[in-house]
C-alpha cells in the first residue's frame, strides 16, 4: 500500500512541476541555445533557472516560478537555494533577488 501511495504522489508532483516547465518555455523569459530552450532544468524537486541578465530576466523567471508554486500551495526554500553568476561582470554588485520576503543567497 504504501509503495502505491509513494508512486501516485511521485506521478502528481509531476503533473504539477511540469507546469513550472512549459509556462518557463511559453514565456518571453526564453534561453535558447542551438534552437532549444534551455532556460529551465529540472531534476527531481530540483529547479535550475538559466538566465542571461540578473537584472531582469532572472527576476522575472524566478517570479513566474513563485506565483505557479503559491498556486500549488507550495513554497521555494530559500535556504536550499544559490545563485552563480558567469562571465565578465560576476563579481559586480547587484541589488539583492528576493522571494518571498527572503533574500536569494548570491
Amino acid at each position: 500500500m504504501f509503495c502505491h501511495l509513494f508512486m501516485v504522489h511521485r506521478v502528481l508532483f509531476l503533473i504539477y512541476v511540469d507546469d513550472i516547465l512549459v509556462q518557463l518555455e511559453c514565456s518571453a523569459l526564453n534561453c535558447h541555445v542551438a534552437g532549444r530552450y534551455i532556460g529551465a532544468l529540472m531534476y527531481a524537486d530540483d529547479l535550475v533557472l538559466i538566465s542571461i541578465t540578473v537584472r531582469d530576466m532572472i527576476r522575472q523567471m524566478i517570479e513566474l516560478c513563485r506565483s505557479i508554486v503559491s498556486a500549488l500551495d507550495l513554497t521555494f526554500n530559500v535556504r536550499k537555494s544559490g545563485m552563480i553568476r558567469i562571465g565578465p561582470r560576476f563579481q559586480h554588485a547587484i541589488s539583492p533577488i528576493v522571494i518571498n520576503k527572503d533574500c536569494l543567497p548570491l
